[in-house]
């Protein structure tokens, strides 16, 4: 386990030479001796962002998930890409992933992957902040990316991630937070009002397992927001195959998807007698059988349906949509 060092110490100070008379106190002032280092320089920056980063790794490497949290995932078809933190974290030592702040623009993400760096860029609006609550969403953050890094030798060039991939991310997330507020409860009441919190590492946990609609409406709705435009899997993530009649995670997505495009088709279809109308609902894509191909279902029409079209982003969302962006040569994976 990593154990974070303090920022800084200073060596024994030595009491200035001014003779001190009988009676009369000396009025010698200690000094911080000269090799100090300044709270402003970079050198006291960078060791204070190595303390927060070390907290937030050993944080995710004591993360044990919850047996009945692993069991509801499960359910959904989800499947844990890490039995527990310590996972995670070997991974990231075995393979030399670098971990540290970065300049994330506008983004509001927490983190991201960026693969032809080997790096986990956490976003710099988290800096300066050594608060349990923001070190222990850090730990959240870093766990999703070492879910992304995993898989890095096996993507193939130009890949990009997929709502399965995500949603499987996403689980980690949750599961991991949950883990936190059941092991100290104190954490969520001390936690600075930060928007990174509230729409971020808070929301998927209650949204995974707090919700007691069993169809989860609110997880299905954010996941369409935000990661509607990927691809609905992949080679390495394919889509699960679910037994006893029971339906996965991301058909439910899949299905919002559909119901989605067929709003936005009839929604732009001109007026007249005849206009051509598609009918469709979540209920009846439910109850075809589940897909192979790993693009969005399209309803049947009179001529090529437009592209899935997600919900409308909330402007205080916290995890942007599209899970992978191209930045030059660099693939980036959000979280």
């Amino acid at each position: 386990m990593m154990t974070s060092q303090p920022y800084f110490s200073f060596p024994p100070a030595r009491a200035a030479m001014v003779p001190a008379f009988a009676f009369h106190p000396s009025q010698a002032q200690l000094k911080p001796p000269v090799s100090a280092v300044s709270a402003s320089s970079p050198a006291f920056q960078q060791l204070q962002d190595q303390a927060i980063i070390n907290q937030a790794l050993d944080l995710m490497g004591d993360i044990q998930f919850l047996p009945q949290d692993v069991a509801t995932i499960q359910d959904m078809g989800i499947k844990p890409l890490f039995r527990n933190g310590k996972e995670a974290l070997d991974l990231i030592r075995q393979r030399g992933i670098k971990v540290g702040f970065g300049n994330m623009g506008n983004s509001s993400a927490h983190a991201q992957w960026v693969n032809d760096a080997n790096f986990i860029m956490i976003n710099q609006r988290y800096r300066n902040n050594p608060s349990p609550a923001i070190v222990s969403a850090i730990s959240e953050a870093l766990l999703h990316e070492a879910a992304h890094a995993k898989d890095a030798p096996d993507l193939e060039e130009g890949a990009t991630s997929s709502i399965v991939e995500e949603t499987d991310c996403l689980a980690l997330n949750a599961m991991a937070h949950h883990f936190h507020e059941m092991s100290n409860p104190e954490l969520a009441r001390n936690a600075p009002a930060s928007p990174l919190l509230a729409n971020g590492v808070n929301l998927y946990s209650d949204f995974f397992f707090k919700d007691p609609d069993p169809n989860r409406p609110a997880l299905v709705n954010r996941i369409v927001e935000k990661y509607g435009s990927l691809p609905a899997a992949s080679p390495i993530h394919p889509l699960p195959q679910m037994q006893n009649g029971k339906v996965s995670l991301v058909a439910r997505v899949m299905a919002q998807l559909n119901e989605n495009q067929i709003k936005y088709w009839n929604a732009n279809q001109p007026v007249g007698p005849s206009r051509p109308v598609l009918n469709g609902s979540v209920a009846a894509v439910l109850q075809t059988p589940q897909p192979s191909q790993t693009t969005a279902p399209a309803p049947v029409s009179p001529s090529p349906p437009p592209p899935p079209v997600a919900n409308p982003p909330e402007e205080s969302a916290d995890i942007l949509p599209a899970g992978t962006h191209e930045a030059g040569s660099q693939l980036f994976f959000n979280a």
